[in-house]
C-alpha cells in the first residue's frame, strides 16, 4: 500500500471584492488546515512540487519525488491519484508546474520527459504534448517545462527553460519570449508562470532572480527582481504571490514589485515550493521540506466605505 499524507490552481478567484483586494492592506495570514506526513491516508506526501486548483474548487497537487499527481477536495480530502515513474502514457519523471483549462482538464509539466501531460479531472490520461507547430508548419520540441498556465482565451503558456511559449488550442506557436526572440525578453530560466482571467501573465524567472508581468501579446508591463523564486500565483489581476524555497518565505507584491506582506512557517525544515489561491480566496502552500499542504485565510483590513 502507497501511503498518502493528508490533509493540502487555477487563479481565478470567487470573491465579491475581487478588483478591490489591491485597494486592502494585508495584515496576516491565519493558518486554517493542513495536510501532512502524519495523517492517516493512503499515499504519503514526499515532496510536493506544485498546487493548482479547477473551477469546482478540486486540488491537484503534483509530487516530484512520487512521481505522481494526487487529486484532494476542497476540505483537503484525498480522493484519487495517478502516475508512477516512467515515460510511458500516465509515468511521470519529476512533475511539476500545472494548470486548469475552462473544461477541467489538467495539464501538467512533466520536464524530465521534456513533455506536458493532459488529464481529465478525474485523472484519466490523454495524449501527451511533446512538441508543437512552429509558424512554417514545421514541429519542434519542448526543452525543459517546468510550468504552464491557460489564459482566458484557452493558450497554453509554457514555461520552458530559458524561453516561455505561448500556444494556441490547434497546437500552433503563436508567441515566443527570449533574449534571441523578436519579442526579446531575457529570461534566464523560467520556472513558473501564471495568468489572471484577463489575461496578464506573470512569469517567475529564478536565472535572473526576476519576476516579469506581460500583456496576453507579449508587451512588458513591469519587470523587478524577486531573489530566488520558486512558485507564483495571482490573487485576482493586482497582487502576486510568490514562495522561495531558499528564503523559506511567502511574499505578496503588487504587479510593479512593491511588496506588500511576507511570511514563513515558523516549523524547523519548512521549505514553501508552490502556492495558488483556492475557489474561497484562501491561500495554499505546498511545503517540500515537511512534505504537506497548508491553507492560509488571508486577513485584510477593511476598505474605507468612500473609496468604494
Amino acid at each position: 500500500m502507497i501511503l498518502l499524507t493528508a490533509c493540502a490552481g487555477t487563479d481565478q478567484v470567487n470573491r465579491k471584492y475581487v478588483d478591490n483586494i489591491a485597494a486592502e492592506k494585508i495584515i496576516n495570514v491565519r493558518f486554517v488546515q493542513s495536510v501532512g506526513p502524519s495523517s492517516d491516508v493512503r499515499i504519503k506526501l514526499m515532496e510536493p512540487s506544485d498546487i493548482a486548483v479547477n473551477q469546482l474548487g478540486e486540488i491537484y497537487v503534483s509530487d516530484g519525488e512520487l512521481n505522481m499527481i494526487l487529486k484532494l477536495s476542497d476540505r483537503l480530502e484525498m480522493l484519487s491519484y495517478e502516475g508512477g515513474m516512467g515515460s510511458g502514457l500516465g509515468d511521470f519523471n519529476r512533475p511539476s508546474g500545472m494548470a486548469c483549462d475552462a473544461a477541467l482538464n489538467l495539464y501538467v509539466a512533466d520536464p524530465g520527459n521534456r513533455r506536458i501531460q493532459i488529464l481529465d479531472r478525474n485523472l484519466h490520461q490523454a495524449p501527451a504534448k511533446t512538441e508543437y507547430f512552429e509558424k512554417d508548419g514545421s514541429t519542434r520540441k519542448f526543452n525543459l517545462p517546468e510550468d504552464v498556465a491557460i489564459d482566458f482565451e484557452g493558450n497554453v503558456w509554457v514555461a520552458d527553460d530559458d524561453r516561455v511559449l505561448k500556444i494556441n488550442p490547434f497546437n500552433e506557436i503563436v508567441l515566443e519570449l527570449s533574449y534571441s526572440s523578436p519579442a526579446g525578453l531575457n529570461i534566464g530560466k523560467a520556472v513558473s508562470i501564471a495568468a489572471t482571467g484577463t489575461g496578464i501573465i506573470a512569469i517567475g524567472d529564478s536565472g535572473n532572480k526576476k519576476l516579469f508581468v506581460i500583456s496576453s501579446y507579449g508587451n512588458l508591463i513591469s519587470e523587478f527582481q524577486i531573489g530566488l523564486i520558486s512558485s507564483i500565483a495571482w490573487e485576482g489581476k493586482d497582487i502576486i504571490w510568490a514562495s522561495s524555497l531558499v528564503n523559506e518565505t511567502v511574499s505578496a507584491y503588487d504587479i510593479y514589485g512593491n511588496r506588500l506582506f511576507v511570511f514563513a512557517d515558523k516549523n524547523p525544515g519548512a521549505k514553501p515550493a508552490s502556492i495558488t489561491i483556492d475557489k474561497q480566496g484562501n491561500l495554499l502552500v505546498a511545503d517540500r521540506g515537511l512534505g504537506k499542504i497548508s491553507r492560509y485565510e488571508i486577513i485584510r483590513s477593511k476598505a474605507d466605505p468612500s473609496e468604494r
